[in-house]
């Protein structure tokens, strides 16, 4: 301990700023740090299920790196960064051979949809991702992560084209292509992290500042009375 405080006797006033205002910064911030705060997701699907039949977990809750010391010497809490988990449906239609556009087909809103089963706790909720859309969930829960469900539902088009409109023998006819082998060829990406928010930043922030300068202080009180009790005895 000493020799920590020769140490610090010898920091110039900006490194004394540094370690006094710098660690805390460290300390709040979330884990893992920006810019890793976020990672990709990639799903092969097969007749509408995963290739792969795992549940798929992640954090909700994005504590601060130091927040289990925080925690543990001076009983502060910090809060979390909240979590998300964005879902994109990119599936694909063929028929005939070749690719079919959505605007081709008959009106069918549902048409290419996916729902994923989302575990929260010992809640289940549905995340529904339309077709060529994305749509993001922002779980809370107590345990601090959830599961994306491994039986996935999806639903495929109606094998109907757009009503065209066609003159035949002078009169106006509407008709309605119909595929024999229309198919949807389901597809699914997404993201996960935390989004990253300021006040939270700010907040844990403060908190860590206040205890590492805590901290100190009872480093120094110890070391200054362990060097009186020592000069008293020689």
């Amino acid at each position: 301990m000493k020799k920590l405080f020769v140490v610090l006797k010898e920091f110039t006033k900006t490194g004394k700023i540094l370690i006094i205002f710098g660690i805390p910064i460290i300390l709040a911030l979330p884990f893992p740090p920006p810019p890793f705060n976020t990672n990709q997701i990639k799903a092969e699907l097969q007749n509408g299920e995963p290739a792969k039949q795992e549940k798929f977990r992640f954090l909700t809750d994005n504590s601060a790196l130091g927040a289990t010391l925080l925690s543990t010497i001076l009983g502060i809490k910090t809060d979390p960064m909240p979590g998300y988990i964005c879902i994109t449906n990119t599936s694909e239609i063929s028929g005939e051979g070749k690719k079919v556009n959505k605007t081709d087909l008959l009106e069918d809103q549902a048409g290419g949809a996916i729902s994923i089963p989302l575990i929260l706790d010992d809640t289940t909720v549905q995340i529904y991702v339309p077709f060529a859309s994305t749509t993001c969930a922002h779980p809370q829960t107590i345990k601090g992560f959830a599961e994306l469900e491994n039986k996935i539902e999806v639903r495929g088009f109606m094998p109907l084209g757009k009503p065209q409109l066609s003159v035949v023998n002078g009169e106006p006819v509407i008709s309605i292509k119909q595929y024999s082998d229309l198919v949807t060829i389901f597809k699914m990406e997404g993201k996960k992290g935390y989004s990253w928010e300021w006040n939270i930043f700010l907040k844990n922030y403060i908190l860590f500042l206040i205890g590492w300068v805590i901290l100190l202080s009872s480093i120094i009180q110890v070391y200054l009375c362990y060097r009186s009790k020592g000069t008293n005895v020689t």
